[in-house]
Order: C-alpha cells, then structure tokens, then sequence
C-alpha cells in the first residue's frame, strides 16, 4: 500500500470516528440515538466510507 493509499486510509477512518465520538459531545440536551441520523453525520459517515472503498479497489487493482 503506498503513501497515498495510507493516507486515504487514515481519513476514512478518522472521518468515521469522529463522527461517532463526536456526535454525542456536541448534541445538546440528551442524547438520543436518533442523533446520528442528522444530515452532516450522514454525509461524513458516507464520505468516510466512500474513501474507504475507492482505495481499497484501487489498491487491490493495482
């Protein structure tokens, strides 16, 4: 895997953690787990998965 690979990588995960740890840190009021249903979130979660996926395939091409 090289560098670029890595780091696409490691986005993709940080994107998706932070999502989850964060989520209840900056929700106000009591947290729910419809929460994690907001529009942002879900857009993150997807663009962590979405760097996931392209740089496994384009690992596993190459």
């Amino acid at each position: 895997m090289n560098t670029t690979a890595r780091f696409a990588v490691i986005a993709g995960v940080a994107l998706i953690l932070s999502a989850l740890i964060y989520t209840p840190l900056f929700t106000p009021g009591p947290f729910r787990l419809s929460d994690y249903f907001r529009l942002e979130l879900v857009v993150y979660m997807a663009i962590g998965w979405i760097f996931l996926v392209v740089t496994f395939a384009a690992t596993e091409d190459g």
